[in-house]
């Protein structure tokens, strides 16, 4: 049976049937161990200017792990978060990390696409970006799109009046997609269902389609 994968989650899902990949610095410390799978970044809000040198080596402990997946989410937000040159800054070396360990990174970022499309121009023949939770206009999208990003779809399909929404996710080719529930409340396969609705196609054939992603990304065995 083909499992559903859930490549960004904030819950821990016990379910056998679902391979999620849960993020590890929102995770409680008393849960940690428990995750099966997992990514480990330093997120923009969560930036330690104070001590960044502690906490990325501690990032590059969990990053060399054999169950960490992928390093993130990380990335730029003009919203919240240090000054955006440190932002830059720290989000280039988590870059290389992944460069290094040859493992895929999972981009947070708000009100920044124009800084993202440059850094990810410089990279993009090194690392798998994956733009995660994305529910941007159709421009940043194929820009992102054409410069060989991944964009995983979240809850956000859930919403009937996201048509906009809906047809980019029809227009993003199978082989650059990914789903993921984040941290919302619904459960993954109800995204999967309206993602095979909107695709056209049979709920095992979105499975099949994302599976094959995953292989491809986050598989190095």
């Amino acid at each position: 049976m083909i499992p559903f994968i859930n490549i960004h989650t904030h819950q821990i899902d016990v379910n056998y049937n679902i391979i999620s990949i849960a993020d590890w610095c929102t995770t409680p410390i008393s849960q940690r161990s428990n995750l099966l799978l997992f990514s480990a970044g330093i997120h923009p809000w969560f930036i330690n200017t104070i001590n960044f040198d502690k906490q990325f080596q501690a990032l590059k402990e969990q990053a060399i792990k054999t169950n960490c997946k992928a390093i993130g989410e990380c990335g730029l937000d003009k919203l919240k978060g240090p000054d955006l040159s440190i932002q830059i800054s720290i989000f280039e070396k988590q870059i290389a990390l992944a460069i290094q360990i040859k493992k895929p990174v999972i981009v947070h970022c708000v009100q920044a696409y124009d800084m993202l499309f440059a850094i990810i121009k410089k990279y993009q023949n090194q690392v798998v970006f994956i733009i995660h939770g994305f529910n941007q206009n159709q421009q940043i999208a194929l820009q992102l799109l054409k410069l060989g990003a991944y964009l995983s779809f979240g809850n956000a399909l859930l919403n009937v009046k996201n048509e906009r929404l809906k047809y980019i996710f029809a227009q993003t080719p199978n082989h650059q997609l990914f789903i993921e529930n984040d941290d919302a409340a619904c459960k993954v396969e109800q995204i999967y269902e309206v993602a095979a609705s909107i695709k056209k196609c049979e709920l095992n054939v979105m499975k099949e389609i994302i599976f094959a992603n995953y292989k491809t990304v986050f598989i190095h065995e």
